[in-house]
């Protein structure tokens, strides 16, 4: 159910401004202590991307089990700025805090409670933030551009999460083993069109702007849990690219129905909400919202030849797949990444043999098969499975040992 944020006025504020408690745990590793775990969130942004501005508000509501027994809740964020923090019961009264405070370097939001919560409560974390799309590294929550044929550069924002960037879109629980339901609302501009990780529950429209909201898509699997949402504010539905233009679309549309349908078959179930969508500069993998970089989803018949045709269709194999591995069955933690990109390189060939069966996929597989081996030959080759902390470390895990060493 999609909660309406509520007027700051009527709410207790928590700020910033307490003094650090002394008492609280210094924490000597970079994942989240198992006292706690969210079971569904209510995610609000408002963005103002239509008026070129890339500053962006936004609510959460993390609906929060106690496991064990804490008067502290750890979550993650990263260049939100905390306007409002509050803590509530299951009978919606406000629980009283000590102080919360951030740890930059690990990246926590530390919430501490005067009292103890006990194992089996549940709560609600609320919290009201600030942040901005100016980024330049392409992650997060960040703007793109894009040159029309009038010569108008047009903005859009849009999500890459993986591996440790949904922290720095809004306060979340931001690792892989940590998964649940999550409800969407995005405010935008009148011409933009919204897209979240499925089909939208409905659409506001106010004099200037307008809300789209969108609900957890579990319509193959009752109350199926999915990672942190992604999404996207983009001034077209589909690609910029006019439908006059030599760049075609068809090799990516004829790909993506045969792979959602083989991997159906082949696993049982494929989220009913998963579409192309496509943006300027990144692809990323999004439970139900997948979305490409124009030079890896267009080709153009008459300069890209069959080295471009075998990209496409690889990519798109490969993103589908990530449905699967990466979404509904994903790591407990980032040591076993070959288990989202490995089996996601193998199936790419696999499901672009039942799309493009002239490109003959499974037999360039051998190569893919070679590469890893002769890796593997190495004295100095770091294990498949190789235990990483930091971010920066999580970051170098993707590498051809993550994507080419699969057992199968």
């Amino acid at each position: 159910m999609l909660k309406i944020c509520v007027p700051l006025a009527l709410l207790a504020v928590a700020s910033l401004a307490w003094p650090v408690d002394q008492s609280v745990r210094a924490f000597d590793t970079y994942r989240l202590p198992n006292q706690t775990v969210p079971t569904h969130y209510d995610l609000y942004l408002d963005t103002n991307l239509h008026l070129a501005d890339l500053d962006y508000s936004g609510n959460v509501k993390i609906r929060i089990q106690v496991l064990e027994s804490t008067s502290q809740i750890v979550l993650h964020s990263k260049r939100s700025e905390i306007v409002r923090l509050e803590l509530r019961n299951s009978n919606q009264l406000a629980i009283s805090l000590k102080s919360f405070e951030m740890d930059a370097d690990k990246d926590f939001l530390i919430v501490n409670t005067k009292e103890t919560l006990p194992a089996g409560s549940t709560y609600v974390l609320d919290i009201d933030f600030t942040n901005s799309l100016d980024r330049t590294d392409a992650a997060g929550f960040y703007r793109s551009s894009y040159v029309n044929a009038e010569g108008v550069t047009k903005f859009l924002g849009v999500t890459q999460f993986e591996s440790t960037d949904a922290r720095s879109a809004f306060p979340c629980f931001d690792e892989p083993g940590i998964k649940t339901t999550y409800s969407v609302q995005i405010a935008c501009g009148l011409d933009y069109n919204a897209r979240s990780n499925a089909p939208a529950l409905g659409i506001q429209l106010f004099t200037s702007r307008q809300e789209a909201h969108y609900v957890p898509n579990d319509s193959t699997n009752a109350n199926l849990p999915v990672g942190v949402p992604g999404f996207r504010l983009h001034q077209r539905t589909a690609s910029r690219v006019p439908a006059s233009s030599d760049c075609r679309l068809d090799v990516c549309s004829t790909n993506c129905q045969p792979s959602a349908d083989v991997l159906r078959r082949r696993f049982g179930t494929i989220p009913a909400g998963a579409g192309i969508y496509f943006d300027q500069r990144c692809h990323g993998k999004n439970w139900g919202l997948v979305t490409y970089r124009e030079s890896t989803i267009l080709l153009d018949p008459e300069s890209q030849g069959e080295s471009q045709q075998l990209q496409v269709v690889g990519i798109v194999g490969h993103e589908y797949t990530h449905q699967f591995f990466g979404n509904l069955l994903a790591p407990q933690w980032w040591s076993y990444l070959w288990l989202n990109e490995g089996f996601a390189r193998l199936y790419q060939y696999y499901v672009s043999e039942f799309s493009h069966p002239e490109l003959k996929m499974r037999d360039r597989f051998a190569s893919v098969r070679e590469s890893a081996l002769n890796l593997d030959a190495s004295a100095t080759v770091r294990p498949m499975t190789y235990y990483v902390e930091t971010p920066g470390e999580i970051s170098r895990l993707f590498d051809n040992i993550a994507y080419a060493n699969n057992p199968a």
